[in-house]
């Protein structure tokens, strides 16, 4: 053990050394909770919808003919 005080930046096992595996990036809170948004699930929402509102259609139209 080292006698320096506790760094709240810095991850309990982490490395500071940025070429080290297990070095872990410092990052604000807010940053650290906040999600990267693509737009990429309402794409997924909208095809999902899409096929469904298809195959309901069929067999909608199957049982009708």
């Amino acid at each position: 053990m080292t006698n320096q005080g506790h760094d709240p930046a810095q991850v309990p096992g982490s490395n500071p050394d940025s070429a080290s595996p297990d070095h872990a990036p410092v990052k604000s809170t807010d940053e650290a909770r906040a999600g990267v948004t693509f737009g990429t699930m309402r794409w997924v929402l909208a095809i999902s919808v899409i096929a469904v509102v298809i195959v309901f259609g069929m067999a909608w139209l199957g049982t009708h003919s």
